[in-house]
């Protein structure tokens, strides 16, 4: 980590968008997020741009290094938002058994949203794109039936809730 190629990163990044060289602005924008895995900044840029020109193992790769910042709040929404996107890109690589950490800090923070300081629309926007179903049918795949257990019983909580609230 080098706080002084920021402003270096910054300027060049900058410069790729501003003369519309998108390969440059890419390679740049990923190299930033690598080199400073802390910058909240590059590190969504970075997954963003590597997402959408299907660069999936590297997106999954700057969202790993920057869980493994030192100093990173492990009980922060910003932690649990990175594990999500983590669990959901390792799914789309069919690579469930490294998806399996990432979902447990997701399903750890949904049962107990209070301990990662979360707002109700917090919980709500992470429970998007990932149902306990599915969570527990990836921890069962992997032979963790504790957490798949865990999954289903909230799936069976979360389904009993929508149909108590249509009868009121």
């Amino acid at each position: 980590y080098d706080p002084a190629a920021l402003p270096v990163y910054k300027a060049l990044i900058s410069l790729a968008i501003n003369l519309r060289r998108g390969d440059l602005a890419i390679k740049w924008i990923t190299r930033a997020a690598e080199a400073n895995p802390g910058e909240l900044q590059f590190v969504q840029q970075a997954v963003g741009i590597l997402v959408e020109t299907h660069d999936t193992k590297g997106a999954a790769r700057i969202l790993q290094r920057a869980l493994d910042v030192p100093g990173m709040d492990k009980r922060s929404a910003r932690y649990v938002g990175f594990n999500r996107r983590l669990a959901l890109l390792y799914l789309d690589l069919d690579r469930p058994e490294d998806a399996v950490a990432p979902l447990a800090v997701w399903l750890d923070a949904i049962a107990k949203p209070d301990e990662f300081h979360l707002t109700p629309e917090q919980v709500e926007e992470f429970r998007k794109e990932l149902d306990f179903e599915k969570v527990g049918q990836v921890f069962l795949k992997t032979k963790k039936t504790d957490l798949a257990l865990a999954a289903f019983q909230m799936a069976a909580e979360s389904k009993k809730g929508k149909s108590n609230a249509r009868l009121s």
